[in-house]
């Protein structure tokens, strides 16, 4: 039986202002990671992440870029620019 075109894959979101300004804004510890910084990625259960008030992502700070996160697969959904 063939696997459905979009399981797998992770629609990117187009998070508020607000969000992308608060993420902007905290001071972290950037970590640094195997593989890419892209939309779709898993992060690793060593990487740190961090709540976002009044959002159902989380942040995480790897490999130089600030990214919003999926919290219960850690797949990447937005990468900050």
């Amino acid at each position: 039986m063939p696997v459905p075109a979009n399981v797998g894959v992770v629609q990117p979101i187009a998070p508020p202002p607000n969000v992308v300004s608060y993420v902007t804004m905290q001071a972290i510890q950037p970590v640094i990671v195997n593989g890419e910084v892209m939309i779709g990625a898993t992060l690793p259960a060593a990487a740190p992440v961090y709540p976002i008030p009044s959002s159902p992502y989380v942040f995480a700070y790897v490999n130089g870029q600030r990214v919003l996160v999926e919290p219960t697969a850690r797949k990447i959904v937005y990468v900050v620019r």
